[in-house]
């Protein structure tokens, strides 16, 4: 991107914010800024505020911004664009009033409707990949192919973005233009694996065949050997089933409950499946028919959460027999519930700020440099679960990773269950007693 700049001067410069790449787009712009004032920046993606005092702080914050494109940024992108090629003003392109577009003008913060209208349907702009746009992209063997079949999430889950109201609307594209952009990408991309953007892939009727497409380009092309989606659906797991198997194993299944306590669940406006479906989801992946593979998510630290409520989910999901687990420390992400002022003081919240993985560098603008580094803010402690509880959950989670992820004793694990030993007792009794027989290496691991 600053090689783009420096050798074309572009009159306007966008950027998609997100919170692994803030600081380092606010970096670039504020160094546009200081080259050329008169450059426009808008700014659009998930990583904004949902209340208004706090956005007309972010905008005094990253005053290199000029506006912000909140909601789906094509077409608010496109009017912004027109509204500059007519008048050249940066002023008057933010009085221009293109919905949910947002501006600080006259010290405080403008906007027409909070949110920009949602598409009808995702064809309503050509595809970016068809159109050759992306072609040097797809060439970089660093850098993964992302698509979407469907844009937007049912569910209100307070601790994402996508659990507000504007989001609520499912949008979906035709299954022929993904099948031309898929075909596009096999044909140039040097990467084996596919980014999928969709929440929810699977619970649609429409997925089956898309996924069906996908399994076309890999017998066609090879291409995609495996598939990440942005979370397998949270219902209709009939459907999921149907089309990870139709990928023969190349998109594991996630169980994503987040808790499984019930308190908690109301808390963050979520509803899981019944344990017992997500018990024949688990053992489906043992049949000799499949190829499936199901992972588990749960958030440590949501509101309502405890030290035993917690542990406890984490050993159903053991007994369940769900082949991979990730636990998650609660982030409070711009755009969610939680984040807001009313969250963190409704369940005194105390929060931490923590580098943001491998996102931190120094580039080379011209004759200086950009440095920037992406940070978390994370829940620590509530009302309900004190710091050190936190530390706790913590640990118990990495002896789960130890001796059960790991499968370094997975043959005992089997054999104790003979003896009707489950294997939540195994790793309870290892983390509360075991420890005193751990090795040197293995205690200063815990202690780090």
């Amino acid at each position: 991107m600053i090689r783009e700049y420096l050798d074309n001067k572009p009159e306007v410069v966008a950027f998609s914010n997100y919170s692994w790449n803030r600081n380092l787009s606010i970096g670039i712009a504020t160094e546009i800024k200081r080259r050329d004032p008169s450059t426009l920046i808008i700014f659009g993606g998930p990583n904004y505020p949902l209340e208004d005092p706090v956005r007309e702080r972010w905008f005094r914050t990253f005053p290199a911004v000029d506006v912000y494109a909140n909601g789906e940024g094509e077409r608010p992108f496109q009017q912004l664009v027109d509204a500059w090629a007519e008048t050249g003003s940066i002023e008057e392109v933010k009085r221009a009033g293109v919905d949910g577009c947002h501006a600080l003008v006259d010290g405080k913060l403008f906007r027409t409707n909070d949110v920009t209208p949602r598409l009808a349907a995702l064809d309503e702009f050509p595809s970016p990949y068809v159109k050759g746009y992306l072609d040097e992209f797809l060439i970089e063997h660093k850098l993964i192919p992302l698509m979407e079949t469907n844009r937007g999430c049912p569910f209100a889950c307070t601790f994402c973005e996508k659990g507000v109201t504007a989001w609520n609307k499912i949008t979906f594209g035709p299954v022929e233009r993904f099948r031309e952009e898929l075909r596009y990408v096999a044909e140039r991309t040097s990467a084996s694996f596919l980014l999928l953007g969709d929440n929810n892939f699977g619970m649609f009727k429409e997925d089956i065949e898309f996924a069906q497409v996908m399994r076309d380009s890999y017998e066609t092309y090879g291409f995609p050997t495996m598939i990440s989606a942005g979370g397998t659906a949270k219902a209709r797991y009939d459907r999921v089933l149907e089309s990870v198997k139709v990928l023969k194993g190349a998109l594991p299944i996630s169980v994503s409950v987040q808790s499984m306590d019930d308190a908690v669940l109301k808390n963050i406006k979520r509803k899981n499946l019944p344990f017992e479906k997500l018990l024949e989801i688990a053992a489906d992946r043992y049949s000799d028919d499949s190829a499936t593979r199901t992972k588990g998510e749960m958030i440590l630290c949501l509101p309502g959460d405890t030290r035993e409520k917690h542990v406890a989910g984490l050993c159903r999901l053991v007994d369940a027999g769900v082949s991979f687990m990730l636990v998650y420390t609660l982030i409070l992400l711009d755009g969610s519930e939680l984040s807001t002022e009313e969250s963190r003081s409704k369940w005194s919240m105390k929060t931490m700020f923590r580098l943001n993985h491998r996102s931190f560098g120094s580039y080379e603008f011209g004759d200086t440099k950009v440095r920037a580094h992406e940070v978390e803010e994370v829940v620590v402690a509530l009302d309900s679960m004190p710091f050190e509880d936190y530390l706790e959950c913590r640990s118990f989670y990495f002896t789960l990773g130890v001796f059960y992820l790991d499968e370094i004793v997975f043959e005992l694990l089997e054999f104790l269950k003979n003896f009707g030993i489950k294997t939540s007792d195994f790793i309870r009794y290892v983390h509360k007693e075991g420890r005193a027989r751990f090795s040197p290496g293995l205690e200063k691991l815990y202690a780090s």
